[in-house]
């Protein structure tokens, strides 16, 4: 998304045009939504969703295009149609539905713009018979990347102080209703030395979770509940925060939440030479409770116990 030379190459990224080549149910690049977004490559995708990078052509800016695609049960071969084709029978009424929160949701988070964290939505709309948020794009490291820069490890000194603003975002984002069931290491990201909350495709508006989406779930982030039909709120992001917290001071990826139920294996971080004080301990693993009843039931909570407030 940057001028290129007379040769065809780019001077940022040094990829030569014709050189990327995308999937067969990507949108091919330089396709055009909407009659001003010019889309790039794919950028990652998850279950329900495809995520470009992307060229606003009136505001003269890059973003981040999230498209709606659910692999479970539509299908798009784009050398034949950019349109979205979709299973009959119940599968179109569920794909039909999904959609309908899919853009509910972008105009809750288009309602949270003045939370920094949390990534801005620009527009929303449908087309080729699906839809699609657009949002501001980030160009950063993410907490994974950063973890491994540093040796494998972040300093509690650095990690905690540079997360502290995301607890108070999130509290608000939770006290509209939204949900984000996706933080990880890869979806948080450093931007000019402030953090960042990334891909809101799973983000779901707490009460109308009445399907499993195990295929979206990061295993060793996501908690048992999201393994379930129900029961997921404010709770299930304690679980992430605290366990991404976890693999940012140690290293290490946490025990899945299934495996964790019949035998909690779970190394502490003190034992793994974390500089922690034993309460601030005590509370990133009540945090990383196993029953969603047994651990902090808002974000507040978890802020306060692990900032000793």
């Amino acid at each position: 998304m940057n001028p290129v030379s007379q040769d065809g190459v780019c001077p940022v990224c040094g990829l030569k045009s014709g050189a990327y080549v995308p999937e067969e149910h990507h949108l091919p690049p330089g396709t055009m939504l909407a009659g001003r977004y010019q889309v790039g490559r794919a950028l990652g995708g998850g279950g329900f969703g495809i995520t470009y990078i992307g060229y606003d052509q009136r505001l003269d800016l890059k973003v981040a295009i999230k498209e709606y695609f659910p692999t479970d049960n539509a299908s798009r071969l784009s050398k034949l149609s950019l349109d979205v084709s979709c299973y009959t029978g119940n599968a179109f009424q569920r794909f039909e539905e999904r959609k309908k929160k899919f853009l509910r949701e972008a105009r809750t988070m288009a309602r949270l713009e003045k939370l920094h964290a949390v990534v801005g939505v620009r527009d929303f709309f449908e087309e080729h018979n699906t839809a699609y948020i657009i949002m501001e794009y980030i160009e950063g490291t993410t907490l994974r990347e950063l973890t491994v820069q540093k040796g494998g490890r972040i300093p509690v000194g650095e990690l905690l102080p540079l997360l502290e603003p995301l607890f108070g975002e999130l509290d608000e984002m939770h006290s509209q209703s939204l949900i984000h069931r996706d933080i990880s290491p890869e979806n948080l990201m450093l931007e000019k030395g402030r953090i960042r909350l990334l891909d809101f495709g799973c983000a779901r508006e707490a009460g109308t979770i009445t399907e499993t989406m195990t295929i979206a779930l990061k295993d060793g982030f996501a908690p048992i509940e999201q393994y379930q039909h129900k029961g997921q709120g404010p709770w299930t992001d304690v679980y992430a925060l605290s366990a991404t917290i976890y693999y940012c001071l140690t290293g290490k990826v946490p025990e899945h939440s299934i495996d964790r139920i019949c035998k909690d294996e779970l190394i502490l971080p003190r034992r793994l030479g974390v500089e922690l004080g034993v309460e601030q301990e005590q509370a990133l693993l009540y945090g990383m409770g196993i029953r969603p009843r047994r651990r902090f039931q808002s974000m507040r909570d978890l802020h306060d116990a692990l900032y000793l407030n």
